[in-house]
C-alpha cells in the first residue's frame, strides 16, 4: 500500500487514465467535467443520483430555536446551498461545522466562521476537539433525508441533544444498463469517480452482476477511507482515496494516477 498526502494506492493502476466516468449528480457532474477538461482528461457523465429540494423544511424556525453557542452541523454542500436560499439570517453565535472541503467553502461563502475535519468523513469530525465535551447543548443537522445516523447517535452520546433539518431528497436515476456498459466500454472509460457510498451502491445495482465483471476491473477514485473500503469488498482492485469529495481533490488525484501510471 502506497500513501501520498491526501492520496492512497491501494494496487497497482491500469495502463492508463482512459475516459473517466463522473457518477454525480448532474450540476455537480458538469462542474467537474468543466474541470477535468481544462487538464485535458475525457469525460463521460452519467448521474447516479438526482438531488432535489423539500418544501418545507422549516430551517428558520428551528435555526431561532437554537440557544447561544449551540451547534450547526452540515454534511453536504447540496444541504447548505438548499439552505441558503430559504435562510432568513444566519444566527452568528452558533457554532459551525462542515464535512468536507466542499461544504465549508460554501459556508464561508455565506460569511460563516467554519471549522472542519482533516477527512471528509463523519468519523474524521467526531475526533475534533471542540465536539468532545457538548452535554447540554443543542446540535441542528443540515442533510438530505435519510443517510447515515452514526453522527447524530454519537453526538447523543456525548450529552447532545440533536436535530434534523432534512433540506432535499435523493433518487436514483434509471437506466437500460446494458446500453450504458457498451457505450463506456466504447468510450474506453478506464477511470471512475464516485464520491458516496449511496452513488456507489446505486452503480453497482444498475448494472448487475454482468456489468460488474467489467467495473471492477477499472479505477476507481473516492473521497474518504471509508468508501475505499465498500469499494474493495465490492471487488474492486485499483482504488484511490482523493481526501475529498472537491473538484480540486479529485483533478489533483487523477494527475497522481496519471503521473504514477506515466513513471
Amino acid at each position: 500500500m502506497k500513501f501520498y498526502k491526501k492520496f492512497m494506492l491501494i494496487s497497482k493502476p491500469t495502463d492508463q487514465v482512459g475516459r473517466v466516468l463522473l457518477t454525480r449528480p448532474a450540476q455537480k457532474n458538469q462542474e467537474l467535467a468543466i474541470a477535468l477538461s481544462a487538464l485535458n482528461f475525457k469525460t463521460t457523465s452519467c448521474s447516479m443520483l438526482e438531488i432535489t429540494p423539500l418544501a418545507t423544511p422549516r430551517i428558520n424556525q428551528k435555526l431561532n430555536q437554537l440557544k447561544d453557542d449551540d451547534i450547526v452541523i452540515a454534511v453536504s454542500a447540496h444541504a447548505i446551498n438548499f439552505a441558503a436560499s430559504l435562510v432568513d439570517a444566519w444566527p452568528k453565535q452558533l457554532n459551525y461545522y462542515a464535512i468536507g472541503d466542499a461544504t465549508a467553502n460554501c459556508m464561508v461563502q455565506l460569511g460563516l466562521s467554519v471549522e472542519s475535519p482533516p477527512e471528509p468523513m463523519t468519523e474524521s469530525l467526531l475526533t475534533l476537539t471542540s465536539l468532545s465535551d457538548i452535554t447540554g447543548r443543542n446540535v441542528l443537522i443540515l442533510r438530505g433525508v435519510g443517510g447515515r445516523e452514526t453522527l447524530a447517535q454519537q453526538l447523543e452520546l456525548r450529552g447532545a441533544t440533536v436535530e434534523y433539518c432534512e433540506l432535499y431528497q435523493r433518487q436514483p436515476v434509471n437506466y437500460q444498463s446494458d446500453i450504458l456498459i457498451d457505450s463506456w466500454k466504447k468510450h474506453q472509460v478506464k477511470t471512475i469517480v464516485v464520491t458516496s457510498g449511496e452513488i456507489l451502491e446505486n452503480l453497482l445495482t444498475l448494472i448487475g452482476p454482468a456489468g460488474k465483471s467489467w467495473l471492477i476491473n477499472c479505477n476507481i477514485l473516492v473521497p474518504s477511507q471509508r468508501i475505499a473500503v465498500m469499494a474493495l469488498n465490492f471487488g474492486f482492485k485499483r482504488c484511490y482515496v482523493a481526501g475529498g469529495a472537491d473538484n480540486k481533490a479529485i483533478s489533483q488525484t487523477l494527475l497522481k494516477i496519471q503521473s504514477n501510471i506515466n513513471e
